[in-house]
């Protein structure tokens, strides 16, 4: 079983969006990455990975066939963990199934510190027999970063602020940074193009990368 990988407080929020919603929204780099080719009057695009070239639609149905995990797929959620002290020295694949598991989402690691548990592990490595979310997959498609709509936002597990925010520029005269524009409400779109690059440091959200964009409900354990 395939496993995907969330931080602590995305997964929070991902479970606070099933809770309400019953289906969340998570989006993912699609690597490698299409890119249009510049001199083509017709849209066309080049797939690295194939080395084709594609128009828009035909690009859409190519990428549709190919994404890591498919509807209808159960995937486990990989946390930050740790076991028993005594299970230190062994590697997760051989830690046996009567080990106990702690999770770091559950405040393992933070002070005070519980001595009897081991040292902690990182998502990437946890065994699915040791998960305890699981997901099924319901929906699958490519689009572009920028497409994301307030609705999905919201199931991304965005929570809006109140109040408005408005735009800062340098004004070349005095060299300093004044508001500009005019105080607008804050958005689930505006708050998710925040959190996007604060996890995709290689894709942001100004370069409106293609990415995954996957619906899914939590099954029950």
């Amino acid at each position: 079983m395939k496993g995907i990988l969330f931080k602590p407080e995305v997964w929070q929020a991902k479970l606070r969006v099933l809770e309400e919603y019953g289906e969340a929204v998570t989006r993912r780099v699609i690597k490698p990455q299409p890119r249009r080719i510049d001199d083509a009057f017709d849209g066309t695009w080049e797939w690295k990975e194939k080395g084709h070239y594609y128009d828009d639609l035909t690009l859409y149905e190519e990428l549709r066939s190919k994404p890591p995990y498919q509807v209808g797929e159960t995937v486990y959620i990989k946390e930050a963990w740790a076991t028993e002290k005594r299970y230190n020295h062994i590697r997760p694949s051989e830690i046996p199934d009567i080990a106990k598991i702690f999770y770091v989402s559950d405040g393992v690691g933070e002070w005070p510190i519980d001595l009897s548990i081991g040292r902690l592990r990182s998502a990437l490595h946890l065994p699915g027999e040791f998960a305890r979310y699981f997901i099924k997959i319901t929906d699958v498609r490519a689009e572009r970063l920028q497409e994301i709509t307030e609705e999905d936002a919201l199931k991304e597990g965005i929570t809006i602020m109140a109040g408005t925010h408005q735009a800062f520029a340098k004004n070349p005269a005095t060299n300093k940074l004044e508001l500009i524009g005019h105080p607008e409400p804050y958005t689930a779109r505006y708050h998710y193009e925040s959190l996007w690059d604060s996890l995709n440091k290689d894709y942001p959200w100004e370069s409106n990368p293609w990415v995954w964009v996957y619906t899914f409900v939590k099954l029950e354990a």
